[in-house]
């Protein structure tokens, strides 16, 4: 929530964050078991106009990308049932995919850092 007389907004150099999608096709990939993890992140990419394609595990990415499914983004949880995204990100470079592929987790790591 914004306070009075506080605003937000989203200017591109060449038009809308609405604007975007259109302009330059980005596609992307969430690959998540947690629907209501998948579920923020539709949420909020739907913001922009994006509209991403899930999986619920590594190894239905990997067999999207096999299919001959190209993605600008990928955002992969680590950890995961049948392929976690280690895994999966292993076997996606070795097939050649190129992808920006972002690790997330919104699990408990035993390497947490504390400051």
């Amino acid at each position: 929530m914004l306070g009075k007389g506080a605003s937000s907004s989203m200017n591109m150099a060449d038009g809308s964050a609405e604007d975007m999608p259109l302009k330059n096709n980005f596609t992307m990939l969430v690959v998540d078991d947690d629907p209501i993890i998948c579920k923020v992140h539709d949420m909020q990419f739907k913001k922009f106009g994006l509209k991403p394609q899930v999986v619920e595990n590594g190894k239905k990415a990997v067999d999207l990308c096999l299919a001959g499914g190209t993605f600008n983004l990928i955002l992969m949880d680590k950890e995961m049932f049948v392929m976690d995204g280690v895994e999966a990100t292993t076997e996606l470079r070795a097939m050649g995919v190129n992808s920006l592929i972002a690790g997330v987790t919104s699990g408990d790591s035993p390497y947490k850092v504390t400051i």
